[in-house]
């Protein structure tokens, strides 16, 4: 076997919570007696001999002198695989210089020795080193048409079946602990550190242009007592808002989970190219019943996408609304604000064009077009809004499935009036 850099992994983008049994054995009722009735019942042994673990090998002749977007176009993934690679390199992107990452998360335990099966469970498959045995790779193996594929490696999504949970955990709030590592302003840290029973949170504000962040990851144990981390990070210098797993996110959360969850008549809504809504979750520290809400962006972060609600990780900067913001700061201007909801700038009076014209930003290029098209993209938004059905829902968690469902939906509340709406979002503002 060719030669393979070790490289020992200083960060995650993994997830875990270990919940006692009584937790997990109620997520077993209810509504999981469909998935009971189609499962394919096999044992282990039967599974095992079926895979071809010489794949990983191969993978890794395969990946030899080439760079990490070889992922794409590699022969041996499963197209969720693919998904699951592009979903955990995005918060490593950077515009202006590619992929920052200086470590392989496919091959980041492999030893240069060769590998060999340590042990299998279903279709799960640890290597260690032949000569090494603290070197090791995980794998998870599935037979599509007939061919044995890669469906997770190392990293990539996969649950924690080797190492500590308390380590594993602590690396993958490492996006947020960096901060205050690098400062040497852990004082200026929060921490809830209840790692042994699958859970982890610190947040603060570190010491540079008051910046703050916040990350927290609880664990979530499987059949076969391995882990999926679930993460929320935040951050207040640039946007961010991340919602991550240690697996494909969208086979964590429950199947079809998306705007119509939310939102029913959804496409009866006027279509829209823009991103919307994305969601918020409340990781427990006891059990594994999980809050989801719906959440509008902050006004001014909407960006082109297919789909108005996305659950994918966010990172970016936005756009000062600065008519908007400086209209519904001000009880003097409610009036010509509840205007604007039916009335285009153009035929409001001359006064009420004269304090449009004197809200404008004299440092941009700012015109009443420019004003007019983020109003009409406010409105958009707010109708979206007002046909939220459910505004949050329970997660159960489904242990032989290894992902959530839902076990429950929430009536949304009553919705605010348009000028309530504009008072009370959140709106993009740059720092520093």
């Amino acid at each position: 076997m060719k030669k393979i850099i070790l490289i020992m992994i200083a960060l995650i983008a993994i997830t875990y919570s270990c919940k006692n049994e009584s937790d997990e054995t109620q997520t077993n009722s209810g509504g999981n007696e469909e998935s009971k009735k189609s499962e394919v019942v096999t044992t282990e042994e039967e599974t095992s001999k079926e895979l071809d673990t010489f794949i990983v090998e191969k993978y890794i002749d395969y990946a030899e002198g080439k760079a990490l977007d070889a992922v794409y176009d590699c022969p041996y993934f499963t197209d969720n695989f693919k998904k699951a690679y592009k979903e955990f390199m995005q918060p490593y992107e950077n515009e202006f210089n590619g992929i920052n990452l200086d470590f392989d998360p496919l091959l980041c335990c492999c030893g240069t020795d060769g590998l060999k099966v340590k042990t299998t469970k279903g279709n799960y498959v640890l290597y260690e080193g032949k000569k090494d045995k603290k070197l090791y790779l995980n794998a998870r193996l599935v037979i599509e048409d007939g061919k044995t594929l890669i469906d997770g490696l190392g990293m990539i999504n996969m649950p924690l079946i080797k190492g500590t949970l308390k380590d594993a955990l602590w690396r993958e709030v490492w996006d947020c602990n960096k901060n205050f590592i690098e400062m040497e302003a852990e004082d200026m840290r929060t921490t809830i550190d209840d790692t042994k029973n699958g859970y982890l949170s610190i947040w603060g504000d570190y010491p540079t242009c008051g910046c703050a962040c916040s990350s927290t990851v609880g664990a979530y144990k499987d059949q076969y007592g391995f882990y999926t981390f679930l993460k929320k990070s935040t951050g207040s210098c640039e946007y961010e808002h991340s919602i991550t797993s240690n697996r494909l996110l969208s086979e964590v959360l429950p199947e079809g989970m998306g705007i119509n969850t939310f939102i029913p008549n959804a496409d009866k809504l006027p279509a829209t190219n823009i991103a919307i809504f994305t969601f918020d979750v409340e990781i427990p520290r006891k059990g594994t019943d999980t809050k989801v809400y719906i959440k509008t962006l902050p006004l001014g972060m909407s960006f082109p996408s297919e789909n108005p609600f996305v659950y994918y990780s966010l990172k970016r900067n936005g756009y000062m609304l600065n008519v908007l913001y400086e209209l519904a700061k001000s009880e003097k201007y409610l009036e010509l604000l509840g205007k604007l909801e039916h009335t285009k700038i153009k035929d409001l009076s001359n006064d009420e064009q004269a304090i449009i014209i004197e809200l404008q930003d004299n440092n941009e290029n700012t015109s009443n077009e420019k004003i007019q098209n983020n109003i009409d993209e406010v409105k958009l938004i707010y109708d979206y809004y007002t046909q939220i059905e459910y505004d949050s829902l329970l997660l159960g968690w489904d242990r032989k499935k290894a992902r959530f469902y839902i076990k429950e939906k929430y009536k949304a509340k009553k919705k605010m009036s348009f000028v309530e709406f504009l008072q009370k979002s959140n709106y993009w503002i740059p720092s520093c």
